[in-house]
């Protein structure tokens, strides 16, 4: 998503990361970012809302150029001159020529913060200016304001560390103190990863895993009991064939033992016939002997 143009103005405290009014470049429509299709596997995104500037609850989607953290600059506040920088993924020319002109407007003030847009190739630029010095960052798009000062912050304390003010003011040449600042790049990689740096983000990768977890738990359960019912039915259809088989030979076990009482009918009657058959004219010729 495109981000919404912050219009510059003086910081007014301490949570505010706007500052000295500095040129900005109209973005080009054409070269606006399309809203991403949605996962057909979306787990749910978890959207967090920091200072005006949204972003979603895990990594930052890069743009097309790559590198959440693509280009961080310290220079002179006076004149704009770069005294050290960092270039990471997506540190195209575009991306460099964008910092050294704000740096070099001559429109930056003391202590004065600032978050705009250019657009979804260069990215965002950050700026916080001290007294004599200014550091900026250009970042992807969706990158947070939150992180991206806690950057700015921790090398302003390099510089500190590194260098003095009477440096700053001396130095004639771009990268002259570039070997003061050597944690710089070091820092800005770190940065990358938002989950290394960030609680906020990290807690939302920690809440995201969990719902990607529960909603696996929950479509394997629907998907057990799919099974099981299936399961049942089949039984239920198993147990009225085992009846209807049960009810048939139970028929045939009735008319079996009919068709066995029939035959032993048939073969008594057969054998009392015969018997008689044979007895009786005996019977009748002794009885005629004893006449």
């Amino acid at each position: 998503t495109q981000l919404a143009r912050v219009t510059p103005r003086r910081a007014t405290g301490p949570d505010t990361h706007r500052g000295s009014h500095a040129p900005r470049r109209a973005p080009d429509p054409s070269s606006r970012a399309k809203p991403a299709s949605p996962n057909p596997r979306s787990r749910a995104r978890l959207v967090a809302v920091e200072n005006g500037v949204t972003h979603r609850g895990e990594h930052p989607s890069v743009g097309t150029m790559g590198g959440n953290v693509r280009y961080a600059a310290y220079a002179r506040l006076s004149d704009g001159l770069t005294l050290a920088s960092f270039k990471g993924k997506g540190a195209t020319a575009a991306v460099t020529e964008t910092a050294h002109k704000v740096l070099r407007s001559g429109n930056l003030k003391p202590n004065g913060q600032l978050t705009v847009t250019v657009d979804a190739t260069i990215g965002t630029l950050h700026l916080a200016a001290g007294d004599g010095d200014v550091l900026a960052v250009i970042t992807a798009p969706d990158y947070p304001r939150r992180s991206a000062f806690k950057l700015l912050d921790e090398i302003r304390e390099m510089v500190r560390a590194g260098c003095r003010a009477e440096d700053v003011g001396a130095a004639t040449r771009e990268g002259e103190l570039q070997s003061a600042v050597p944690a710089m790049a070091s820092t800005c990689r770190r940065y990358e990863d938002l989950g290394e740096v960030d609680k906020l983000t990290a807690v939302s990768l920690q809440v995201e895993e969990v719902k990607a977890t529960m909603e696996g738990n929950i479509n394997k359960m629907l998907d057990n009991a799919e099974t099981v019912g299936a399961v049942e039915d089949k039984a239920e259809a198993l147990r009225d064939g085992a009846q209807q088989f049960q009810r048939r030979s139970d028929n045939i076990k009735r008319a079996m033992w009919w068709r066995l009482v029939k035959i032993k009918l048939i073969f008594g009657l057969l054998f009392v016939v015969v018997l008689g058959y044979i007895f009786i004219p005996i019977i009748v010729k002794a009885s005629d002997d004893s006449d």
